[in-house]
Order: structure tokens, then sequence, then C-alpha cells
């Protein structure tokens, strides 16, 4: 699971890095303006994937994808 978490924080960054590049070939600061944005939405998930993390293994004392599947209330 935190595999999971990882993968979507490196998609985030590249997400950010093409930004940059994009702000740079149009000689503005659009592109670093949405990367503050990418970031802010990339700290807020990471808050709430601990949050869950923990939530997770309070409950089931595992931290395994499929223990997800039975979190229903």
């Amino acid at each position: 699971m935190i595999i999971m978490f990882l993968c979507t924080e490196l998609m985030f960054q590249a997400a950010g890095l093409a930004l940059i590049a994009f702000g740079r070939h149009h000689l503005g600061a659009d592109g670093q303006t949405f990367v503050i944005f990418v970031l802010c939405v990339a700290a807020a998930e990471a808050a709430m994937a601990l949050a869950l993390v923990v939530l997770l293994f309070r409950h089931r004392e595992s931290l395994g994808a499929s223990a997800w599947k039975e979190l229903n209330g």
C-alpha cells in the first residue's frame, strides 16, 4: 500500500516537472503557479494517505491492500 501512495507522489512530481517545462517554454510564470497548486494537492493527498494508513493499521493491524476491502463502515 505504501508503494501505491509513493507512485501517486511520483506522478504529482512528474506533472510538476512538465508544468515547469511548459512555463519555461512559453516564458511565463503560469507553469510555476500551477506547480504550487500541484504541491498543495500532493501535500493534502499525503496527509489523507497517512490518516488512512493509521486507521487501517488500528483496525486490522495490517497494511495490506486487501484489508481495504473490509473497511465499510
